[in-house]
């Protein structure tokens, strides 16, 4: 990224530039407007994993970027909780403006596609994926009394989570740990541990059902990069592929001035 910005920002001052932007007809942009504006004409040439975040990207990129987005909403929130933190918070809710965006903007090109939000009109009626794993999330953390990472003997790679939660069945979650940008191309790999509970079901961060078994007092379930929730509740409000449900509970389609997990109070 520090390349290609010093790519484009090398042809500042020069006579096509002052050509560009010295007329008077033409509004004045500031040199971070018009390294921006050369990082875009070069966009099909730059790495995907900055590409993803511009916008115009091609739709495969976009997608994986919301795909990254969901995943890594339910990673930092894990770790922070096991760490000690005791609430966080979304604070790019949705653009402050309807109908507005910049992406000559430094701001929009780094955290202008991380809202959970957009408008339809003059109202915040879109959701993006990451808003659907959000409610997910904050409806698995309600009631949570602690969360604690457990090491997996000989399994350095996975990373998992114990949940305490208030009056609920257990939670685990768990993922793989890989790059986050090719880590969804590798496969998953077998995870079993033991359950307490007579049932078990699971949901994957971006919604999806995944199958678990149980055997003697063991559960078995097929991991990826991907978090998964294995719970002894059944994932019945709105089906667990589809998180609409979750997302009404948690009031996420009203503006508010903040969102956060309803985490320890």
């Amino acid at each position: 990224m520090a390349a290609a910005f010093a790519a484009g920002i090398g042809g500042i001052g020069g006579s096509d530039d002052q050509d560009s932007i010295g007329s008077a007809a033409a509004p004045q942009r500031s040199p971070e407007e018009i390294a921006i504006e050369k990082l875009y004409e070069q966009m099909a040439s730059l790495p995907p994993q900055l590409q993803m975040f511009m916008r115009g990207c091609p739709p495969e990129l976009e997608e994986k970027r919301h795909r990254i987005n969901c995943r890594e909403l339910v990673m930092r929130n894990l770790l922070a909780l096991a760490a000690g933190i005791r609430r966080t918070v979304c604070w790019n809710l949705a653009p402050e403006i309807a109908g507005y965006q910049n992406p000559l903007s430094i701001m929009d090109l780094l955290f202008g596609k991380l809202a959970l939000l957009d408008y339809e009109g003059t109202e915040l009626r879109r959701r993006y994926p990451a808003a659907e794993t959000f409610a997910l999330l904050a409806d698995q953390l309600t009631g949570v009394e602690g969360v604690s990472r457990i090491e997996v003997p000989r399994r350095p790679e996975l990373f998992l989570f114990e949940v305490l939660r208030a009056g609920r069945e257990p939670l685990l979650v768990v993922w793989a740990q890989r790059d986050s940008f090719t880590g969804e191309d590798e496969p998953s790999v077998a995870f079993d541990w033991i359950w307490p509970a007579a049932q078990a079901s699971a949901v994957n961060a971006l919604g999806q059902a995944e199958p678990v078994e149980l055997h003697d007092e063991r559960v078995t379930a097929q991991v990826s990069h991907t978090p998964l929730f294995i719970t002894a509740d059944l994932f019945v409000r709105g089906s667990a592929a589809t998180t609409t449900g979750y997302g009404a509970k948690c009031g996420l389609a009203q503006p508010r001035q903040h969102f956060y997990c309803p985490l320890f109070g």
